[in-house]
């Protein structure tokens, strides 16, 4: 499974709060509930927001989301190096 993939499927699960950050510098917060190949759909306060994938800089949850656990491979211990060559 594709990173982008395994994030966007945990966001939806796990549902943690996010902070996206535009291209242009703003920033949206909210619950992601759905998405496909070009948009996501952000929830924020009752309000949907629908956001192009091509506008965002960057997703930062509000906690940790193991994506290494979640796509199958052996996540490393805290603090210690990651598996594999």
């Amino acid at each position: 499974m594709r990173l982008q993939s395994t994030f966007m499927q945990m966001a939806q699960t796990e549902r943690p709060p996010l902070a996206i950050y535009l291209i242009g510098g703003i920033r949206i917060g909210g619950i992601m509930a759905g998405e496909d190949d070009y948009t996501l759909l952000i929830v924020d306060r009752g309000r949907a927001m629908l956001v192009y994938k091509h506008a965002i800089a960057a997703i930062v949850p509000a906690r940790p989301m193991d994506l290494r656990g979640a796509a199958g491979e052996a996540a490393p211990a805290a603090g210690g190096p990651p598996s594999g060559p």
